[in-house]
């Protein structure tokens, strides 16, 4: 892409989240697509940190995106069961985070 005197490229122009919204609902459509059985712990490891940036914002407005977006009941009870997974998932890793902080500040105290 061009500004008419410089290259700019297409990532410089997704701001404001939109990249990680539109990386959060691939991730919601891979979880979708396959059986919660078949989801790796590494799996969602390497997503935490994504799904909880901007302390959960892009997370939370995306789910609520594809939840306005359902069309079919099938959809409807796959996007409940995916979202009800992961908000437990994230207020585990939130209350995990939080007790090392407060290990950290202990320690430092000490």
């Amino acid at each position: 892409l061009s500004d008419g005197n410089n290259f700019v490229s297409s990532t410089s122009l997704i701001s404001g989240g939109e990249d990680e919204r539109i990386r959060i609902d691939s991730f919601i459509s891979y979880l979708c697509d396959n059986p919660s059985g078949s989801w790796s712990p590494e799996l969602l490891i390497d997503h935490t940190d994504l799904l909880l940036k901007g302390n959960g914002m892009y997370y939370r407005q995306t789910m609520a995106n594809r939840v306005a977006r359902v069309k079919s009941d099938s959809e409807k009870l796959c996007i409940e069961g995916v979202k009800a997974f992961l908000d437990g998932y994230l207020m585990q890793e939130r209350r995990k985070a939080s007790r090392m902080k407060v290990k950290e500040v202990l320690q430092a105290a000490s």
